[in-house]
């Protein structure tokens, strides 16, 4: 079973704030097991799924599939070197990773880190925006993965409620 976890991220827990703008704005690592036969290469995406439209806050492709993690803090490069990886842009126009901050909202923001297993290369240049990126993955997905976080929304904000502790 295909299957994406963090050492540093409990799942459907708090993101730490060393993953945050807030903190170190570093991206966190990552690790996946089960990438399925016939897997040509992975592309991750990491968005705040409780805006209007989901805001990207990273985005990573051309991941070779004999790869099983990503250390903490990827540099923000187009292409790493030593690495067939590229990062596309995020909503706020950056290259990489760009960490979420605290929203102003009554509750905590839910974020989604996915993870693709696709039957086909992508040539997609560095850079790409999430439009372009799922374009290509459209019909060639072969499995999928997911890992839910939050991040707490303004401490001014009576009412903050915590999804640890809420239904």
């Amino acid at each position: 079973m295909f299957q994406l976890s963090s050492p540093s991220i409990l799942k459907d827990r708090f993101l730490p704030k060393r993953y945050s703008s807030e903190g170190s704005n570093l991206s966190p690592p990552l690790e996946w097991v089960g990438t399925p036969p016939g897997t040509k290469e992975l592309a991750l995406l990491f968005e705040d799924v409780d805006h209007s439209e989901p805001h990207i806050h990273w985005l990573i492709y051309h991941i070779d599939p004999s790869v099983n993690r990503l250390s903490e803090g990827i540099p923000t490069l187009a292409m790493r070197h030593g690495s067939p990886s590229r990062q596309g842009r995020n909503s706020n126009g950056v290259l990489g990773y760009s960490g979420p901050s605290r929203c102003e909202s009554d509750r905590a923001h839910h974020f989604m880190f996915k993870i693709f297993a696709l039957s086909e290369h992508m040539n997609i240049p560095p850079g790409a925006e999430k439009k372009e990126v799922l374009a290509h993955l459209k019909n060639h997905v072969i499995a999928t993965s997911e890992m839910r976080c939050f991040y707490p929304a303004l401490e001014t904000n009576s009412g903050c409620i915590n999804p640890e502790t809420s239904d």
